[in-house]
């Protein structure tokens, strides 16, 4: 069955923005126009988030207002009237309370107006005209969209890195022994200046492991010996202090996105909130995959060293998940240590993904299996 004609898009706003954005920018779907019905002043705030990001694709958008969302019969009248001004106009059916829906479809249907809704893996279903099969949509949505549409605006992200990351990682990584792991954490180049002079962070002398694990480094150019001294510069600081393992799964998400589909894969990205600007997170790896935001934070060392515990980590990751919609998609990676079954009870709890341990000796199996997992 073709798809039914209409020249606008009526949407019910509510906290999932994703449904209301796919079908409007797919170019198969695409109307003139898009009408966003808000029951609120939240729902309002929301739909102005969603008019900048039509607006960024060329897509004129207006905001209707519905006044008692309490009073069935008011609200049916009032999507009575939005329907005589849209008169060929299609209902997204997919946000808003339960008697919103409900009012909405009765008056669209009533006026001869087809309705369809978006599930959330990604799939249009026409049910009026009822059509047998749902219609996969096009994946339209960037991750400056995905994040923009939930109040939130990219202020920083990198798509390149320092080659040598790849190589500290196959280092760090082929470590059963947990020799090259144990000197790493004990070791801390520390300093005011450009340099930074490598001492234990226990304030011992060095054991043949950090002194093996420092010529490796020397070989791989990060590090270099000055007499009796082991130094290195800021930047090779920041990448064995954690920064080597953001990109590194940066590098391996960059290798899965012609396989897996993934879209606008990004290390070190920092965001802000739309409405204050100094409400700011940073997150270490993020991508897109079907309309979807996926987020990675990436936690190398003993967290424990930074004054944090792994559970702040998941907070902070929640936090910023839940700023990329209700579909979107966490994991947090560590690497030094085990978390404990607490931790992982309540990362669940949370809907992050733990990865640690044994899994990150195949990291690129255990990322396929947590980004297609349904």
């Amino acid at each position: 069955m073709t798809r039914p004609t209409y020249d606008t898009i009526v949407c019910l706003v509510s906290e999932q923005a994703i449904p209301n954005l796919t079908p409007v920018l797919d170019p198969a779907f695409r109307p003139a126009r898009v009408a966003l019905v808000v029951s609120d002043d939240s729902m309002a705030q929301r739909a102005a988030w969603l008019g900048r990001v039509l607006e960024r694709h060329g897509l004129p958008s207006s905001i209707e207002r519905l006044q008692n969302i309490d009073d069935f019969a008011a609200m049916l009248q009032r999507f009575r009237d939005i329907a005589a001004r849209h008169p060929r106009a299609a209902l997204n059916a997919t946000g808003g309370k339960k008697t919103m829906t409900l009012a909405a479809f009765r008056a669209f249907t009533d006026d001869g107006c087809p309705v369809f809704y978006v599930e959330r893996d990604n799939r249009l279903h026409w049910i009026e005209p009822a059509q047998a099969q749902p219609v996969a949509l096009a994946g339209v949505l960037s991750l400056a969209d995905l994040l923009a549409a939930h109040g939130q605006e990219i202020v920083e992200r990198h798509t390149a890195a320092d080659p040598r990351a790849a190589d500290l990682a196959r280092l760090l990584m082929d470590d059963a022994p947990r020799e090259r792991t144990r000197a790493l954490i004990e070791l801390g180049p520390v300093g005011e200046g450009d340099m930074k002079n490598f001492c234990l962070k226990n304030g011992g002398d060095f054991a043949p492991r950090h002194l093996d694990l420092l010529k490796q480094l020397q070989n791989l150019g990060l590090v270099s010996r000055q007499g009796k001294r082991w130094q290195c510069g800021r930047s090779e600081a920041a990448l064995l202090a954690g920064g080597w393992l953001e990109q590194h799964v940066w590098g391996v998400l960059n290798g899965l996105a012609p396989r897996l589909g993934l879209r606008d894969v990004c290390h070190g990205l920092k965001i802000a909130a739309v409405a204050n600007a100094e409400i700011r997170n940073e997150i270490d790896a993020a991508f897109v995959r079907d309309n979807r935001l996926y987020l990675v934070e990436c936690k190398a060392l003993k967290p424990l060293a930074a004054g944090k515990s792994v559970a702040d980590f998941i907070y902070t990751l929640e936090s910023v998940r839940k700023g990329g919609g209700l579909a979107a998609r966490a994991a947090l990676l560590v690497w030094g240590m085990q978390p404990g079954p607490a931790v992982t009870a309540r990362a669940e709890e949370n809907r992050i993904r733990v990865l640690a341990g044994p899994t990150l000796g195949n990291l690129e199996l255990a990322l396929t299996t947590w980004i297609t997992a349904r």
